[in-house]
């Protein structure tokens, strides 16, 4: 666990002070997290080789489910990036719901494999990824958070 919030601190550490195109900020997050992150579920879940053989395949499905819905929220988030200095509430109402469609495509998805992963590992096991995973999500939100600007407001809104 603690090599994880290393990484991870490091990783966002170098994102927040190399990256001032919105745009390069958004492909190297992307990339350095999808490209990481089954290692630190790796190095974090202490799976015995039965369980390795039969929670891997599962993940792979699950983390191709969830890249699709990550690179929809980057785009919607590129399309925000583009925006938000002039934001007009029609656009603004676009990209929230888009945002929130997203959130729930993400819990349908997380559902779907707890399913999955529930059928052949045991709660403890299944219950552990989900609390890694979870962390690895909530860091990158920080990190999104802390590059995003807040909407502009002005007289128009």
């Amino acid at each position: 666990m603690k090599s994880l919030i290393i990484f991870l601190t490091v990783l966002f550490c170098g994102i927040s002070f190399s990256q001032d195109n919105k745009s390069d900020w958004i492909e190297l997050l992307k990339s350095n997290v999808q490209k990481e992150s089954k290692n630190l579920i790796k190095q974090n879940l202490e799976l015995t080789s039965d369980q390795a053989e039969l929670f891997w395949p599962i993940y792979d499905e699950y983390d191709q489910a969830l890249a699709e819905v990550t690179n929809e929220r980057l785009q919607n988030i590129s399309n925000y990036m583009l925006n938000y200095k002039d934001l007009d509430s029609a656009k603004a109402e676009t990209l929230l719901r888009k945002a929130i469609e997203l959130d729930q495509k993400k819990i349908d998805i997380q559902n779907k494999y707890y399913e999955k992963f529930i059928s052949v590992l045991p709660p403890t096991v299944v219950g552990k990824f989900f609390q890694l995973d979870q962390y690895i999500e909530l860091l990158i939100q920080l990190q999104r958070s802390e590059k995003i600007p807040l909407i502009q407001l002005n007289n128009k809104n």
